[in-house]
């Protein structure tokens, strides 16, 4: 069976065998499902089997069925085009279109002067071959039973001749339709033109035109009554056409009659004529249609007269008055070809005869008339005097308004200032930098740079206006080697304002100095001939923020312990006591720029050594140490950075970043801020601000002091011990949040801080401005608790973040050194001998708090550890139903629990910081017991991998933490 009927009987072609089927000369109709059907009559029993027969067919193209190579088609010059091409075959074709440029020369053969030997092309869409593409596509419809593809491509400007060719190929065979392409700037390829009909005495100009790829042999045929002496005939030769033009000087009526022009076409061989009917015009004296008439006009008034004339050839009109020709200026208008006179704003001078004059070859022909002007002068002057007083009072007012606006604006100072994003208030004996920033000079003998000197290399990051990119400086200090910097520069595009930011933020970096911790000067770019230029030491690992997320998976408190793998060496990354030692003079010595972290001037093939090592400080784990240290050295370059009386405004671990050697610098210090794209700054009005890391009096009353970045300190110290957390965790920045915090919310101790580590962040956050320490005293407490840190290791010790002193009566809980889900691995954390617990500082914690944990969540809001460091911001009508108490502290009333934690509660919540490397939990015994393990119990105590948990909680505390 086929498609459900007798084979045999629907075809003669078809022969059926004992069980085969035979079919002769296959076409395509005989594509279908062919069905055996096998049976046992007696039993009633059948089976069948089908199969689907697919017959290939060649790829047919139906616009070939009009014409094999049908004549050329002309396409007006610079004109768009659409190319057709319908395809059928099985299986489905491909199909490519191709372009043959003609030839610059004629030839006789047809078709010879676009010959494939130049060359064939594969268009694509967007190919400038020949023709512009401006699109090649493709679409499938059944047509008339059939699966056809249609492929359409259009010229988006047609300039070149040439042939397209539509190419259509399967398994089969081919097929293809050439689509001759003549490009003509002759409308349909031949034309005669007439630049205007002839009068008697006159030149005759006739131009007949046609299209060089058509025709050739292009003649005249002029009428019998055309003296061949008389005319001029000339040539011209362009890219798309021939142009025979035909002259005859000085015409009489005899040069009447039917002008040919005569050309062979190049495809037929056929003569082709073109026709155009010239009549000579005879000469017109000039004869008035309408003479003027007198005229009364009152004084201020208009007037106008018209000469109606006419004549062959057209007469030429001139004006008089009072038998004086009339010229136009002001007030005096002629109109088209002369033949209206147009006077505005008539006055007592402008009576009088007027007198229109129209000449030609034949004649002349003249009209006048009388203008009467009535009324006095007094009325225009008037007018006058009104009109003058009222622009001189426009004057006036527009001159009073602009004094007004600039008095307005004038107490505005922070308006001026470069990109300043805050109206600052600021105490009365301090001057920050910004406001100096006009008075600052700029050494170019000491800091200019030759451009030529710089080698530009990859993007660092960029912002709303500007961006920073790596370079490889030459010649640094009068250095003549190479050495790795970053360079600051501003977008193309860059408005006065920018450039103004961008120039103050370096006479700032000059002003301050070089410090060990703060990102320094090494010079700049000012002259002419490029863009303006900064360039600073570059710190190769990032900031900070990024560098602590990344060390999570990674952190253990001792630098003794092993990560699993080859993370950490065997023992060249255990330094003993002394070493450390060493590196902590280094660290805290300011005046050695060899410690600095950064490199010497190198030569370059030692700057690719060291960028082939830039990952070190990737390879090794994160301590305690390396944390108390980055507090530290932040802490030192503030300190430095206040004594030059500069405010830093946004300090955070996003603007703190690391270099060799476990250097951090501070950046950002200077004006030229790019915090338009960043998520942590939150819009107020036109403004960008940090609230997370704001003190309350900046963000109600826009006080900015050092005290103000001493708040910011304490969220940078709690960004650091929690490994890169963003502050605030689970909390809406909203008008509640600056509520709570004026109030005294504060966050609670992060999982890898020490009871004194939060008790620096506190003080940090106290409400009174004075009540907070400076930065020296924060560099004192921060470098002996350092210095405890480094004394302490290399002995059989557990850092102070995770053990406390039997003594103190705070033991650990199990739930800050335990996972639930403990998994053995194969490394350690600690020694593994002799462990005792120790606390050498004892500092008495917060008397009561609370916390964010005791307050109810919002269940439409999501919190993970990622979140954007922004949120609402206070409006400006918010925030004045608000006053700054200073230290006067309110107790916040918010939360479902309302009880008071008692001081072993707290202790046991923020003294106990929780390790990253976890303990088996069944081991612990009560808190009266003395905390010695044995191996056995060591054995259990292996992972190091568990990454930090959420810090949902915040401190309240009612007064002052001691």
């Amino acid at each position: 069976l086929k498609d459900g009927l007798p084979a045999a009987e629907k075809c003669a072609r078809y022969m059926v065998k004992d069980y085969s089927l035979i079919i002769k000369d296959v076409a395509e109709e005989d594509a279908g499902n062919y069905t055996i059907i096998l049976s046992i009559r007696q039993w009633n029993l059948s089976k069948n089997l089908t199969v689907t027969l697919t017959v290939n067919v060649k790829p047919q193209i139906y616009e070939n069925a009009v014409s094999s190579f049908p004549d050329p088609n002309l396409y007006l010059l610079s004109s768009k085009q659409v190319l057709t091409c319908t395809v059928y075959g099985i299986p489905p074709p491909k199909i490519t279109w191709m372009w043959y440029p003609c030839r610059k020369k004629h030839f006789k053969t047809r078709h010879g002067f676009c010959s494939y030997t130049e060359g064939s092309f594969i268009l694509k869409a967007g190919s400038n071959i020949g023709n512009r593409i401006q699109s090649i596509t493709e679409r499938t419809a059944v047509i008339e039973g059939k699966n056809k593809t249609a492929s359409t491509l259009i010229v988006a400007e047609a300039k070149s001749s040439g042939i397209y060719s539509c190419v259509a190929s399967n398994k089969v065979g081919k097929a293809e339709r050439n689509v001759s392409f003549i490009v003509t700037d002759v409308p349909n390829g031949f034309h005669i033109s007439l630049e205007k009909m002839p009068i008697e005495g006159e030149n005759l100009i006739l131009s007949c035109s046609a299209n060089k790829f058509l025709y050739k042999d292009i003649a005249w045929i002029l009428p019998r009554t055309v003296n061949n002496q008389t005319k001029a005939k000339r040539s011209l030769n362009k890219e798309y056409s021939i142009t025979l033009t035909l002259t005859i000087k000085n015409v009489s009526l005899a040069h009447s009659g039917t002008y040919a022009c005569r050309a062979r076409n190049i495809y037929t061989g056929k003569e082709v004529l073109q026709k155009k009917d010239v009549t000579i015009r005879a000469q017109e004296a000039p004869a008035l249609l309408r003479h003027l008439t007198d005229q009364t006009v009152n004084t201020s008034n208009s007037a106008m007269l018209e000469c109606q004339v006419r004549g062959i050839p057209e007469p030429q009109i001139s004006w008089f008055k009072n038998h004086e020709e009339i010229q136009q200026e002001p007030g005096i208008i002629l109109g088209p070809g002369s033949r209206m006179l147009f006077i505005e704003r008539v006055k007592e001078e402008d009576e009088g005869l007027y007198q229109c004059i129209a000449t030609n070859l034949k004649g002349s022909v003249e009209s006048a008339a009388y203008v009467t002007v009535q009324g006095t002068s007094e009325r225009s002057n008037l007018e006058l005097i009104t009109l003058t007083c009222t622009c001189v009072a426009a004057t006036l007012f527009w001159l009073l308004l602009t004094l007004f606006i600039r008095k307005l604006k004038r107490p505005y100072s922070s308006e001026m200032k470069t990109n300043h994003y805050l109206s600052i208030i600021m105490d009365p004996d301090e001057v920050p930098l910004d406001e100096q920033c006009e008075r600052l000079p700029y050494d170019a003998s000491k800091w200019e740079i030759a451009r030529e000197r710089l080698k530009l290399g990859k993007s660092l990051g960029h912002g709303a206006f500007g961006k920073v990119v790596q370079a490889s400086a030459f010649g640094i200090k009068k250095s003549p080697t190479c050495r790795i910097v970053a360079v600051k520069m501003l977008k193309e595009g860059a408005t006065a304002s920018e450039y103004k930011a961008l120039m103050t933020e370096l006479k700032i970096l000059i002003h301050i100095g070089h410090h060990l911790n703060i990102v320094n000067l090494l010079g700049a770019c000012t002259k002419n001939g490029g863009p303006l230029m900064v360039i600073v030491e570059y710190c190769k690992y990032g900031n900070l923020s990024n560098y602590l997320k990344s060390k999570r998976n990674f952190f253990c408190p001792n630098k003794d312990s092993s990560l699993p793998g080859e993370q950490m060496k065997e023992k060249k990354d255990i330094e003993p006591v002394e070493g450390k030692k060493q590196r902590l003079a280094s660290v805290t010595s300011s005046e050695s720029f060899a410690s600095s972290g950064f490199q010497e001037d190198k030569s370059l093939s030692d700057v690719e050594e060291d960028e082939e090592d830039a990952g070190e400080l990737y390879k090794l784990p994160l301590t305690m140490e390396d944390l108390i240290s980055y507090s530290f050295q932040v802490a030192r370059g503030m300190e430095f950075l206040s004594s030059r009386k500069c405010i830093h405004r946004d300090l955070a671990a996003r603007n703190i970043l690391l270099s060799e050697n476990n250097v951090v610098k501070i950046c950002d210090f200077g004006l030229a801020r790019d915090i338009y794209k960043n998520p942590d700054y939150v819009r107020k009005g036109d403004a960008r601000l940090p609230l997370k890391w704001m003190a309350p009096e900046s963000i109600f009353d826009k006080i900015y002091n050092t005290k103000s970045d001493v708040w910011s300190y304490g969220v940078l110290l709690w960004e650091i011990f929690s490994l890169g957390a963003s502050p605030y965790p689970g909390v809406q920045i909203d008008e509640d949040f600056c509520s709570r915090l004026k109030e005294g919310t504060r966050m609670r101790a992060p999982e890898q801080a020490t009871e004194e580590i939060y008790q620096i962040m506190l003080d940090c956050w106290r409400s009174n401005p004075n009540d907070r320490p400076r930065f020296s005293e924060l560099v004192k407490k921060l470098g002996d608790l350092l210095q405890a840190n480094v004394q302490q290791e290399g002995k059989d010790y557990i850092p102070l973040n995770t053990v406390f002193a039997t003594e103190s009566g705070f033991p650990p809980a199990s739930d800050s050194l335990c996972n639930e889900n403990f998994s053995v691995t194969s490394s350690s954390c600690g020694s593994t001998e002799n462990i005792r617990y120790i606390n050498t500082l004892k500092i008495k914690p917060p008397q009561r708090i609370k916390t964010f944990e005791e307050l109810p969540i919002k269940e439409t809001l999501i919190f993970n550890d990622y979140q954007a460091d922004s949120g609402m911001v206070l409006p400006p009508e918010e925030l004045k139903r608000f006053t700054w108490t200073g230290s006067k502290q309110k107790r916040t009333l918010f939360g479902v629990k309302g009880a008071s934690r008692s001081k072993e509660s707290v202790l046991s919540g923020i003294t106990k910081p929780r390790s990253f490397c976890s303990f088996s939990c069944d081991q612990l015994s009560d808190s009266k017991q003395r905390y010695t393990y044995g191996n056995a119990v060591l054995e259990k105590m292996k992972a190091c991998h568990s990454p930090p948990p959420d810090y949902n909680s915040v401190i309240l505390y009612s007064q002052p933490p001691v």
